[in-house]
């Protein structure tokens, strides 16, 4: 089976039965496949965030199904959840957050010593990643002493650090210059070459979507369209 993401009529109640109920999603059903790369745009309080962190496995749907590699994640234990979240999936956020304790090494590397990883093995993995997007020099200062370009650049690290299956981006180029914008792309789309992962990209330029020649969900009011390429 091709698909790694599969939403079969998902929906998300907050606050259900009460005055204050708000339905974020509603019946939303779309699969993304191995290898692909897929937009997501809306306006702001469309459901994005409400897809984004059920994709994530950081929230549950109140109806319907969200599936990994045909795993149905909505009856998981939390514990199972969490594993496979780990495991599997690699966010990146418009504003991403470090631990300001920690270096920029330390904390693109935390997700692959949570999974088990030997930490030999790991570091030299993060080395790879720190040359390959131009941070050796930087991995060893702390989050408070880097530029906002660096501290995305080493999100994305972070996310790859594990080889998701699933890239989950929420406006990663939203705050950057025009240089770091077309960095970030570049790796993002090298990671894609070299992996069967799905990413799925948050955005609300509809130029870059539109560009792109690429699939496009739209999310407006907790209800999804397709448009453009199926894949």
């Amino acid at each position: 089976m091709s698909d790694i993401l599969v939403f079969e009529g998902a929906g998300k109640i907050y606050s259900p039965g009460t005055e204050l109920e708000v339905r974020a999603l509603k019946d939303v059903s779309f699969a993304l496949t191995k290898g692909s790369f897929t937009y997501l745009l809306g306006p702001s309080g469309s459901g994005k965030t409400t897809l984004l962190n059920l994709a994530g496995l950081l929230d549950s749907p109140t109806s319907g199904k969200v599936l990994i590699s045909g795993r149905d994640t909505s009856v998981m234990p939390e514990k199972e959840k969490s594993r496979l979240r780990n495991a599997s999936v690699g966010f990146v956020f418009q504003q991403p957050t470090f631990l300001p304790e920690f270096t920029a090494a330390e904390n693109v590397m935390f997700p692959a010593l949570i999974s088990g990883a030997a930490k030999s093995a790991v570091y030299e993995k993060a080395k790879l990643l720190f040359d390959m997007m131009g941070l050796s020099l930087r991995a060893e200062h702390y989050p408070s002493q880097l530029s906002g370009g660096e501290l995305q650049r080493f999100a994305i690290l972070r996310a790859l650090m594990n080889d998701p299956e699933i890239l989950l981006c929420d406006e990663p180029t939203g705050q950057l210059d025009e240089e770091n914008a077309s960095l970030v792309m570049s790796e993002l789309m090298k990671f894609l070459e070299r992996s069967d992962a799905a990413l799925l990209f948050v955005t609300h330029n509809r130029d870059l979507a539109a560009a792109s020649k690429r699939r496009v969900l739209h999310l407006r009011n907790g209800l999804l369209t397709v448009a453009g390429n199926d894949i």
